[in-house]
């Protein structure tokens, strides 16, 4: 299994952090099991994370499995697993993963780079500004709200407490939202670190 382990993750998408070295040298015919190791602050105020993705797969020409884990404080307070059986022929598709050409170097971009590249993202989401409607069903006070009573079987105080508290940060546009990528042109729903319980609680659902 090899390991490479990257600097310190700065949370905007749209800078560089230079994740592309992790791929060099794989060859078609070598078994993938590619660990890649990231630190990230999870709350926007200097609390880290350490973020793991294991890469899995027969060979690079095959389809990835991949594991993604987050852990802050020694506890493991996120896991998302994917099996990329499905997506991996439109790796081939121009356009389909940007800034490369052809299958075997989107493929790697993808996976390599792009996944933790943007894997958080600061933002107020005042772009949907349904996620704090209370109208919607997809919003944060009924996602965020479902996910503390019926998962974490919080009290209805203590959860009215805590979504404030998360509307608060989210409106700063200093909390890191986490975006989990269901492929490289569309994302899972949203989530963020709320630092009293220690997990990541669902933001809003479209």
């Amino acid at each position: 299994m090899r390991q490479f382990a990257f600097p310190t993750m700065i949370v905007f998408s749209l800078l560089s952090i230079g994740l592309t070295s992790g791929y060099a040298g794989t060859g078609p015919a070598e078994k993938i099991d590619d660990v890649l190791r990231e630190e990230v602050d999870l709350t926007g105020h200097g609390l880290n994370g350490s973020i793991t993705l294991h890469l899995q797969a027969d060979d690079v020409m095959h389809p990835f499995k991949w594991t993604l884990e987050i852990s802050c404080k020694g506890k493991l307070v996120f896991r998302h697993v994917s099996d990329d059986e499905w997506l991996d022929k439109f790796f081939a598709d121009s356009g389909y993963v940007g800034n490369c050409e052809g299958y075997l170097d989107c493929k790697k971009r993808y996976y390599y780079h792009n996944i933790l590249r943007y894997l958080f993202v600061k933002t107020d989401l005042e772009a949907s500004p349904h996620a704090f409607s209370k109208s919607n069903l997809g919003s944060i006070h009924t996602v965020a709200r479902n996910y503390l009573k019926d998962v974490q079987g919080l009290s209805d105080k203590a959860i009215d407490e805590l979504v404030q508290k998360m509307i608060k940060r989210i409106g700063s546009g200093q909390a890191p939202i986490l975006y989990v990528p269901i492929s490289p042109v569309q994302n899972n729903f949203p989530r963020m670190y709320v630092e009293e319980i220690g997990l990541f609680v669902p933001v809003y659902e479209w």
